[in-house]
């Protein structure tokens, strides 16, 4: 009976020694920043707006295969290779990746194509954003980057 008693006092010993040092760890990946959790990976054909997590994606232009790239923003694992797939028709330097005014489509300034361009959540090519009616360098010449005012209206 002692030995049982002490075999279970054992066991219960060892369990929450075990809890602390994983508990330790967790507290310790939590002030690191680090998360260990991994990103759901989407391709591109399949996504759409209930699949954006709240927090959203990081996206990063990527001018060498003129595509968009999507990031998870807290660990900055790749999610998406193919946000916005190759698009050599429409992007020759893409430089800033944006949110529509309604979440609908994503806007992507283009540095040397000198426009600013729309692509549904699925990639898909929608059409010429920005100057209305179509490139014009007059209107916009060498775009760097793009934002949206408060309002929602383009800047």
């Amino acid at each position: 009976m002692i030995r049982k008693s002490y075999t279970s006092i054992l066991s219960i010993v060892f369990t929450i020694f075990s809890f602390g040092i994983l508990n330790a760890q967790s507290i310790q990946d939590e002030i690191q920043g680090i998360d260990n959790s991994k990103p759901t990976v989407t391709s591109s054909s399949q996504r759409g707006t209930n699949d954006i997590p709240d927090g959203g994606y990081l996206l990063i232009p990527e001018s060498t295969n003129d595509r968009v790239m999507a990031f998870d923003p807290v660990t900055g694992d790749l999610v998406d290779a193919d946000f916005i797939p190759s698009d050599v028709t429409n992007l020759a330097t893409p430089i800033q990746a944006i949110m529509n005014h309604n979440g609908t489509g994503i806007l992507v300034s283009d540095q040397l194509s000198d426009g600013v361009y729309e692509y549904d959540l699925d990639g898909n090519f929608v059409g010429i954003f920005a100057p209305a009616g179509g490139v014009n360098t007059t209107m916009l010449d060498n775009a760097r980057g793009i934002c949206l005012r408060p309002k929602w209206n383009f800047q």
